[in-house]
């Protein structure tokens, strides 16, 4: 009875994902990861459609091995840092950040704690003149590449 009903539950599962939806791969591998954020010409980006003047810099880095990303608030600090998995599905990027690998600063304030406290997923997506558009639930912005 248990193994028809966990037979029904994945087919349900299958029948609502997108029709036409590809799969989907992860990587937590820097080396992995840097093949995919590689053609993007840097690791390093910065923030500049910002409102308070403070923009934030994103950075991808290797820390034994992982894919590690750190958003830093001008002037305040550390915003959220942590171990990423980056995923692709077709030309879709996605950053995944688990509630056990992410931390916040003092620059974080109670809404992006709240907001990011059970993990993060961060949608990126490459325009055409060179700058990345990052979004995640509540929040986007667009970002240049950082030349430091």
């Amino acid at each position: 009875m248990l193994c028809c009903m966990r037979a029904i539950a994945v087919l349900t599962l299958a029948c609502l994902a997108p029709l036409g939806a590809s799969a989907q791969t992860c990587t937590a591998s820097f080396e992995s990861a840097r093949g995919v954020l590689g053609k993007t010409g840097t690791l390093a980006w910065r923030e500049t459609t910002m409102s308070d003047g403070k923009p934030l810099t994103l950075d991808f880095e290797e820390r034994q091995g992982l894919l590690f990303i750190r958003f830093m608030k001008a002037g305040e600090g550390l915003w959220a840092e942590g171990i990423a998995r980056l995923c692709t599905a077709g030309t879709e990027l996605h950053v995944r950040l688990l509630p056990e690998d992410l931390a916040f600063g003092p620059a974080a304030g109670w809404f992006i704690r709240t907001a990011m406290g059970r993990g993060a997923t961060f949608h990126l997506t490459m325009k055409g003149d060179g700058r990345l558009h990052v979004a995640t639930q509540g929040w986007s912005g667009e970002f240049a590449r950082d030349p430091r």
